[in-house]
């Protein structure tokens, strides 16, 4: 900006304005912000580091929705995993200033975790679905996405574990097979080929649609 290359204000890599004296300088309305946020995601849609910044003003004007689903494209427009990591933090710092209610988290939590294993974060999404365990540990998502969390990580054991209790928690055919379908992958990696093929063989009658199959 005209006033930081005036050596007036510091601004940061978040895009935090500090004048020189060390006092804060007021914060840009929403509506430059979401304008903003719109430039960014216009100019540079394959840019992850923008789509970021992007998420983070939108967040910031109160539109969570909108803010998750940039930071997701950001991921996603993200080849190198440290840098992807780097992006994940951001991500976590953006929702921890928002106050989500436990309930919002949780949800969050479980997109996030099903995102981070379709890019091939294994290791962030085993530490968020073990977060997501312990808000509800029950709930037939949360244990099918720590099964397959711990499968991505090499832990055949949890897996099994987790996925076993999704196939009980299940409260459709569809989801029993989903479930299914992870354990025979379980089943295969530990070298166990008949029961592999029993549950892909129970994925695969228990899908009730072509989607599922």
């Amino acid at each position: 900006s005209l006033l930081a290359a005036a050596n007036l204000v510091r601004l940061d890599e978040r895009g935090a304005v500090t004048a020189r004296d060390g006092l804060a300088v007021q914060r840009p309305a929403a509506e430059p912000r979401r304008q903003l946020a719109e430039t960014l995601q216009k100019t540079s849609p394959t840019d992850g580091w923008s789509l970021m910044r992007a998420a983070e003003l939108l967040a910031e004007v109160g539109e969570p929705g909108r803010a998750e689903e940039v930071a997701f494209a950001a991921l996603h427009a993200m080849t190198d995993a440290t840098a992807r990591e780097d992006v994940w933090s951001r991500w976590d710092a953006m929702f921890a200033a928002g106050g989500s209610s436990p309930t919002q988290h949780l949800e969050r939590l479980v997109r996030a975790t099903d995102r981070a294993l379709a890019i091939g974060d294994c290791d962030r999404a085993s530490r968020m679905a073990a977060e997501a365990m312990t808000l509800d540990g029950e709930r037939f998502d949360v244990l099918l996405l720590h099964g397959r969390a711990s499968l991505a990580r090499g832990d055949t054991t949890t897996a099994a574990l987790s996925l076993s209790r999704a196939m009980v928690a299940a409260a459709e055919p569809s989801q029993r097979a989903t479930a299914a379908a992870s354990m025979a992958q379980v089943r295969l990696a530990c070298g166990d080929p008949d029961q592999a093929k029993r549950h892909a063989l129970e994925a695969v009658n228990g899908a009730g649609d072509l989607g599922t199959r």
